[in-house]
């Protein structure tokens, strides 16, 4: 659950990405399953840090991407779905301070 969490934050970011983003954040981010449950709703905040930047382009005409890392700075996980659409409260908490131990690392 936690890898599939991550994964979508960095689909999320990936499709957000601007040239001149140094952070991405989101609200109320819904998590789906590969059957289209909803299996959380996280809060997030990304620092993107660009590791090589393109030769072409500049301020004005900036290329169309670039290559960069997406580090998690915080995240906030409000709810947690079973597949069968119920909450799992007892395990929120337990999957909150593993996505905690993420943060400071890449995606």
């Amino acid at each position: 659950m936690e890898d599939l969490i991550l994964e979508k934050i960095n689909d999320y970011c990936n499709e957000k990405y601007n040239w001149f983003d140094n952070y991405i954040e989101c609200k109320d981010l819904e998590i789906y399953d590969d059957d289209y449950n909803c299996i959380a709703v996280v809060d997030f905040e990304i620092e993107v840090e660009v590791y090589r930047k393109p030769s072409y382009g500049n301020y004005f005409d900036p290329p169309e991407n670039g290559e960069c890392d997406f580090i998690l700075y915080a995240i906030t996980l409000h709810d947690l779905y079973n597949s069968k659409n119920k909450l799992l409260p007892n395990c929120k908490e337990k999957l909150q301070k593993l996505l905690e131990d993420k943060i400071g690392k890449k995606l």
